[in-house]
């Protein structure tokens, strides 16, 4: 391009194309900054999650405060009711050792469920708590 054999008009081509991407470099990073400031930002920073008032309850097709409903399995407590899950699915609780999984979950089941279970109890405390 800086060769004394390349005609002018090449040259000045070449230089307009330089300067052209050079800009557009600059004009692109920047159109793309007001982009991302004119977006709202939709979802909160910690989440949105809250707990379930009585109203989210009852609307609720997978959960039950209803006395009468003897199935499902206690998964909390609210207003001195329990509440219970009543779809068929899995249900799986991961917590910390000592955390409170057997006292708040487990024997709630143990203690409210009707029908026949087979538990895992290898240090035999749900069996010792449940069975008197």
């Amino acid at each position: 391009m800086f060769s004394p054999t390349v005609p002018n008009h090449v040259k000045t081509a070449g230089q307009q194309l330089v300067a052209i991407g050079f800009c557009v470099s600059l004009i692109c990073p920047v159109i793309g900054y007001f982009f991302l400031l004119k977006k709202e930002n939709t979802s909160p920073l910690y989440g949105n999650a809250k707990f379930a008032s009585l109203k989210n309850i009852k609307n609720s097709d997978s959960v039950s405060i209803d006395p009468q409903n003897t199935k499902g399995i206690v998964v909390g407590k609210y207003k001195g009711k329990l509440v219970k899950y009543t779809k068929p699915d899995f249900v799986s609780l991961g917590a910390g050792t000592r955390s409170g999984k057997g006292a708040s979950i487990v024997i709630p089941n143990l203690l409210e469920w009707q029908d026949s279970l087979i538990v895992l109890d290898i240090k035999q405390e749900c069996f010792n708590i449940t069975s008197k």
